[in-house]
């Protein structure tokens, strides 16, 4: 068997490619899919010789990336060397020149890949008198740039595949007045709490809520439960962002990107006293599971309304999920007679016995609490057991 040395590979064919030359790649990514907590997957990229693959050199080759290693939608510049060939190639076809770039380890760092487009450029939109800058609180939607403004021979087509990003409507008056009260009250240094949060708020549109918490060393997720809240010096924040353009799934535990919470820190770290050490990290979604057997009313089919319910108490126990974003915060508990007056009252339920609220060690619980400060309680996987009225075990 070959060696595959690589935890994963992208193969890049280019055609009528002109060595010497600049190549613009734009990466569209599903920024959610990357998992934040197990740090940066180490991108190697390389082009093809014949059947022999040569290293691309950051800062040498690789002029710039702009999707911070594969995490966020952005534009990869690369320069062509002059000797790239594939006249000898017999591992891949040979009509193509090749390119990749490749992980050894960590591939879950990485955002899955929608599509790659070349030839990518990126547009300002401009407030010039003729534009209407209205159009910025609603981004554009794809296919609306065709043309150029001044026409180029050398351009033959325009393509734009998406819709934009970035655009900031103008302040109304009200957020105009509560900026600058903001920026009265922390000067652009990040001292309390307050400062903390509202300047992340200010500077990164894209975020919903962000909670700091003080004196806390914030733990990976995956190692540890809890983190830890005897660490002077350091600040951890909690990011939610904001889900407008999440899919359904990503929506049920919505989680920043690795890059945005770098960004984050960075942001705040020069804002801030260098003896302070700062980690953005994304909230901790503990599970709430449901066990229960029920008796449906007469003439319901208990295999769909067994998947009914289990979707009704998803959508009770994470709504955020469903289009109701201001119902998502922090901490917070759970009560199993909250849940269970609930089932109750849905009109294909007939009554419930062997109600049992779960937690994490599968244990039947009054309620449940959020452990730390950064935890959200969320819907896990429900068991429900449908019986006929005369069955009951």
């Amino acid at each position: 068997m070959p060696p595959f040395p690589d935890e994963g590979t992208l193969y890049i064919g280019l055609k009528n490619v002109l060595p010497g030359g600049t190549l613009s790649l734009l990466f569209q990514l599903a920024e959610a899919t990357a998992d934040p907590e197990i740090g940066d997957a180490p991108l190697e990229w390389a082009y093809l010789i014949d059947n022999e693959w040569q290293e691309l050199r950051k800062q040498f080759e690789v002029l710039d990336d702009q999707t911070a290693g594969l995490i966020a939608s952005g534009i990869v510049r690369l320069s062509i060397p002059f000797n790239i060939s594939s006249t000898g190639t017999t591992i891949l076809p040979n009509t193509l020149n090749w390119i990749k770039v490749s992980a050894k380890q960590k591939t879950a760092a990485v955002s899955d890949t929608i599509a790659v487009y070349a030839q990518a450029v990126k547009t300002t939109f401009l407030p010039k008198p003729d534009n209407d800058t209205s159009r910025l609180n609603d981004p554009l939607k794809p296919k609306n740039i065709s043309k150029l403004e001044v026409a180029d021979a050398a351009v033959k087509k325009i393509e734009q595949p998406y819709e934009s990003f970035g655009g900031i409507p103008a302040e109304a008056p009200s957020e105009f007045y509560r900026r600058v009260g903001e920026r009265l009250r922390h000067k652009g240094r990040a001292v309390t709490l307050y400062d903390y949060e509202r300047m992340v708020l200010e500077a990164f549109p894209e975020i919903f809520k962000v909670k700091c918490i003080t004196h806390t060393l914030a733990r990976n997720a995956r190692n540890d439960e809890n983190d830890y809240y005897l660490a002077p010096g350091h600040v951890a924040l909690a990011i939610l962002p904001d889900m407008k353009r999440f899919s359904f799934a990503a929506k049920l535990e919505p989680k920043a990107s690795s890059a945005l919470l770098r960004r984050i820190e960075d942001f705040l770290q020069k804002r801030s006293t260098p003896f302070v050490r700062i980690k953005a990290v994304n909230p901790l979604f503990e599970k709430i599971k449901i066990k229960t057997d029920v008796v449906f009313r007469a003439g319901k089919d208990q295999k769909y309304y067994e998947s009914k319910l289990k979707e009704d108490l998803l959508r009770f126990l994470t709504p955020w999920a469903f289009g109701e974003q201001e119902r998502l915060s922090f901490g917070g508990k759970m009560y199993r007679s909250s849940i269970l007056h609930f089932v109750e009252g849905l009109d294909y339920v007939d009554y419930v016995y062997n109600f049992q609220l779960l937690d994490s060690e599968s244990v039947d619980q009054q309620f449940i609490e959020a452990k730390s400060e950064r935890s959200i309680l969320a819907s896990g996987e429900h068991s429900v057991t449908a019986h006929d009225a005369g069955k009951i075990p």
